[in-house]
């Protein structure tokens, strides 16, 4: 049967994969702890802010402590993709908050996704949601009926700064939904290793994250700056110069080494280098293998 939803409502799955690095080069990623957060895409919309304050949340929870460097690969989403400032800022963001000696964010180039092993969990993900019906609970007259004049979820939102109980009544009314899809997700594994749920990221984990940038660049607002705004401010320009390096598909900061400015790295400085752009081999055809750029 068709299961599109009519575009006044949605479900989004935000998918977390802790891979096990493998043994050798040939090694496979496709493997590790898989995390998911169900979310309602109209008050809870995936954001950049919010998937920091999750990976902030996932770093903190990690019974191994949080590793000095943090690694991050993902698609090339708005909520990720590395060129745009406000990922730019989630990312600094991220690196302040876990005291971290480095941070490498990546992300697929287009129609690339594949080479994501986290995208490959999609297809155990559909198993889940095979032979599986989906009906939020039905509102109050009033609420159903205001809800009628909306055509998009972001006339939902919309709506719901003039009456306020809407929010209330909507995440009421589609709490079922979303305890359905993660009990299914929740029954399922990767290589016998058991998918776990995450609760949604809260209003205040996501303030947390834009006033970690506030304090850092007092002259930014996190919700509303633009790229030229962002460029402008001195604060920001002059500490990007110092800490970030970026590239069409990736964006790494590390600690500058100037103790009034970052505290002692865990690592030493000398493995707290960058990861090296793609190099072309003799023959102009292929790409140096990682490990020959690295000797190099």
């Amino acid at each position: 049967m068709d299961h599109d939803m009519t575009g006044k409502g949605s479900i989004s799955s935000t998918v977390f994969m802790q891979p096990n690095a493998p043994h050798h080069a040939e090694g496979s990623w496709y493997s590790g702890k898989v995390r998911i957060m169900v979310q309602d895409a109209v008050f809870q919309k995936s954001t950049a802010y919010r998937n920091a304050a999750a990976s902030v949340r996932l770093a903190k929870e990690d019974p191994a402590g949080c590793k000095p460097i943090h690694i991050k690969y993902s698609d090339g989403g708005a909520e990720h993709r590395t060129l745009l400032i406000k990922v730019q800022l989630s990312l600094i963001a991220v690196f302040k908050m876990l005291g971290l000696d480095m941070l490498i964010a990546s992300r697929a180039a287009p129609g690339q996704s594949w080479q994501n092993p986290v995208e490959r969990v999609m297809a155990v993900l559909n198993i889940g949601l095979q032979n599986c019906a989906l009906e939020r609970v039905q509102m109050s007259a009033e609420i159903e009926g205001l809800l009628k004049r909306c055509g998009s979820m972001a006339d939902i939102r919309k709506a719901s700064e003039k009456n306020p109980g809407l929010v209330q009544a909507w995440s009421t009314s589609i709490a079922p939904v979303l305890d359905t899809v993660a009990g299914r997700y929740s029954r399922l594994k990767l290589k016998e290793e058991p998918i776990t749920i995450l609760d949604a990221v809260t209003d205040g984990e996501e303030n947390s994250v834009m006033e970690a940038i506030t304090a850092l660049f007092p002259g930014i607002n996190p919700a509303t700056v633009t790229k030229q705004q962002a460029e402008k401010d001195a604060a920001f320009s002059s500490w990007v110069a110092k800490h970030c390096r970026q590239r069409q598909y990736l964006f790494q900061i590390r600690k500058c080494g100037d103790p009034e400015c970052c505290s002692a790295p865990v690592l030493p400085p000398e493995r707290l280098t960058w990861l090296p752009d793609p190099m072309p081999d003799d023959t102009g055809l292929k790409q140096l293998e990682l490990k020959s750029v690295l000797a190099d």
